[in-house]
């Protein structure tokens, strides 16, 4: 998995959050093959009136 930014809950009744990172990792057993995939972003542009 790639890094990303996850909202951490904390305090009384874990109420309150806050932004924690999360490192890149491999998910799986640690006897599993790693499986690579393409990744692709899709960028969408403004959007305008027709």
């Amino acid at each position: 998995m790639s890094g990303h930014w996850r909202q951490q809950p904390y305090g009384p009744g874990r109420r309150f959050r806050r932004p924690v990172w999360i490192a890149p990792h491999l998910k799986g057993p640690p006897d599993a093959p790693v499986v690579r995939r393409p990744r692709v972003n899709v960028w969408r542009g403004r959007r305008t009136a027709e």
